[in-house]
C-alpha cells in the first residue's frame, strides 16, 4: 500500500501546469485549451480547484501535433493523423489536404479585394488554432513572398503589398499588446538594426517570444545601436535582440554592434537573413547569431539565459 501511494505522489509531482506546457511547447494557452475543447487532442488531469495536470507524454504529443500542422494537415485531422502514425501506418501526411495552401489563396483573395475583415477574420482563425511561429511560416511570410512575386511579373500592385502589411501589422500588434499583460519578469529587448526598416519579422519573433512565456519590449525599426546602452539600464532587461533582413546592414554597423556588445552584460541576439548570410561578423562582434527559424532562436536565447543565470 505504500509502495503504490508513493508511486501515486511521485505520477503527481511530475505532472505539469498549463503555463510550463505552453512555455515548452510554444503552444499558447488559448490554443491549448482550444485542442482540448473542440478537437479532443488533449485530455489533462485536473487538481481539487480544476487546474489543468499534463504528463511529459502530453509535451511529446503536442510538439508532434506541431509537426503535422507544419506539414499543412488542419487540425481538425491532427487526432486521425497521430492515431494513424501510431499504427505505423506510412502515407497518412500525403492523403490530407494541405490546410495552408487553401488558406493562402482565401488570404490572397482578401486582399485583391482590399476586404480588411476577412483578412482579419483569416488570421484571428488561424491564430486561434495554430502556434504563432507556424502561422508565421506557413501562411503570413508566404503570403508576403506571394505579393512580392505577383508585382515583379506585373500581376499585383505595390497598394496590395503595402495594404496587407498595415492589416498584419494592426493585427499582430494587437495580439502582442494583449499578451504582455499578463507577463511578469525582465524583458528581452526587441529592435530591427541600423538600416532596417521592416518590422513584421521582429513583431513575428516577439509574439513567439510571448508564448514561450517572454516579456518584450520593442524599440521598431532603424534603431542606432548606441540607444540601446540606456535602454538596457532603465528596463533591467534580460537580453537584446536585432533582426535585419539584408546583408549591407550588418555590414554597416558591424563596428556600432562590438561596441554594443562591450558595453553590455546582458547577451546580444541577432536573428533574420543577415545572421545566417553574415554570422562571421555577429560572432566576431561578440553577439550570438541565430538564424531564421524561430523556435531554434527561442531554444538558443533560454539555453543562453539558462547558463548566466536568467530568470527566463
Amino acid at each position: 500500500m505504500k509502495t503504490e501511494q508513493n508511486d501515486n505522489q511521485n505520477q503527481a509531482a511530475s505532472l505539469l501546469p498549463i503555463r510550463v506546457i505552453a512555455k515548452l511547447t510554444g503552444v499558447n494557452i488559448g490554443t491549448l485549451r482550444a485542442w482540448e475543447r473542440r478537437y479532443d487532442l488533449l485530455t489533462p488531469q485536473r487538481t481539487d480547484s480544476g487546474h489543468r495536470l499534463y504528463s511529459h507524454d502530453d509535451v511529446d504529443m503536442i510538439n508532434e501535433v506541431v509537426g503535422i500542422l507544419d506539414q499543412g494537415v488542419p487540425i481538425s485531422r491532427a487526432k486521425a493523423v497521430l492515431k494513424q502514425r501510431r499504427e505505423q501506418r506510412k502515407g497518412s501526411a500525403a492523403q490530407t489536404p494541405n490546410i495552408w495552401h487553401q488558406q493562402l489563396q482565401n488570404l490572397l483573395a482578401s486582399i485583391r479585394r482590399f476586404d480588411e475583415p476577412a483578412i482579419d477574420e483569416s488570421l484571428n482563425e488561424a491564430l486561434s488554432l495554430y502556434p504563432v511561429d507556424v502561422v508565421m511560416r506557413r501562411l503570413v511570410v508566404p503570403t508576403l513572398e506571394e505579393l512580392g512575386r505577383r508585382w515583379q511579373d506585373g500581376e499585383g500592385s505595390i497598394a496590395e503589398e503595402h495594404f496587407f502589411t498595415f492589416c498584419i501589422r494592426n493585427r499582430l500588434g494587437a495580439r502582442l499588446h494583449h499578451g504582455a499583460k499578463s507577463i511578469l519578469g525582465k524583458p528581452l529587448v526587441l529592435a530591427c538594426i541600423p538600416g532596417e526598416y521592416h518590422e513584421l519579422g521582429i513583431i513575428m519573433f516577439a509574439l513567439s517570444a510571448q508564448a514561450q512565456g517572454f516579456k518584450t519590449l520593442i524599440l521598431g525599426a532603424n534603431l542606432p545601436l548606441a540607444e540601446l546602452v540606456a535602454v538596457i539600464e532603465r528596463a533591467d532587461a534580460e537580453a537584446v535582440v536585432l533582426a535585419g533582413s539584408y546583408p549591407d546592414n550588418i555590414e554597416q554597423c558591424r563596428e556600432a554592434l562590438a561596441t554594443l556588445t562591450d558595453q553590455l552584460d546582458v547577451p546580444v541576439f541577432v536573428g533574420g537573413h543577415v545572421s545566417v548570410t553574415h554570422n562571421d561578423i555577429i560572432t566576431k562582434a561578440g553577439a550570438i547569431a541565430m538564424g531564421e527559424d524561430l523556435p531554434r532562436a527561442l531554444g538558443l536565447i533560454n539555453e543562453s539565459l539558462a547558463s548566466k543565470g536568467g530568470n527566463s
